[in-house]
């Protein structure tokens, strides 16, 4: 057990919202049409592209191997098709209909010299 004089000298931790808002102060908002990433995304290391691309036909192969194997889960043959065909022939376009009943009018005041 501490003793009370001995439990004062024990130094308290920090909340994690202290911890959290302790650099929020220092931080300051954008100007208009400023980036906050000036430079864009980094670029990959074109030895990490060549290494990607080495494993590419071995990932390929996989894939196949998990899509004809008998013992193959249902669920993950699916999700191999599907990793196939969105990078073989790319993923399907969404397709989204918007309906709005509060569209505001065009009015055009003043506007004779328009042709119908």
């Amino acid at each position: 057990m501490i003793k009370k004089q001995e439990a004062s000298k024990v130094p308290k931790k920090a909340t994690a919202n202290k911890r959290q808002n302790s650099g929020i102060k220092n931080l300051k908002p954008f100007k208009p049409g400023q980036s906050g990433n000036p430079n864009g995304r980094p670029k990959m290391p074109e030895d990490i592209k060549r290494a990607f691309k080495e494993m590419t036909p071995i990932a390929i192969e996989k894939l196949k191997e998990i899509i004809e194997s008998p013992n193959t889960k249902e669920t993950d043959r699916l999700r191999a098709i599907d990793i196939v065909l969105d990078r073989g022939l790319g993923k399907p376009t969404q397709e989204l209909q918007v309906e709005t009943s509060n569209v505001p009018q065009v009015v055009f005041i003043g506007a004779d010299h328009v042709k119908d």
